[in-house]
């Protein structure tokens, strides 16, 4: 498999796993506790998509699974505190 077709693949994953995050989210719009667990299921699922992804053509380092954390952290806290407080 080509490296372009690889990563259409990768991207198509990621897109429709937001997707599927925006949905669970308008679904369970009315019940806090169901979107604490659904932002972070979706944090979850953009760390492990960023560590799959570059993993994938060995340009995972310490700083890249960082940024991944970090960035996938202040999401988290930016839908829980909007959402859910």
């Amino acid at each position: 498999m080509k490296r372009s077709e690889r990563e259409l693949i990768e991207y198509l994953v990621l897109f429709v796993g937001l997707m599927v995050f925006f949905l669970l989210l308008m679904i369970f719009r009315y019940e806090s506790a169901a979107l604490k667990m659904v932002a972070m299921l979706g944090s979850l699922f953009y760390v492990v998509w960023g560590i799959i992804h570059h993993a994938a053509d060995s340009r995972l380092t310490r700083t890249v699974l960082v940024e991944y954390v970090f960035i996938s952290s202040m999401v988290f806290l930016l839908f829980y505190l909007v959402l859910c407080v």
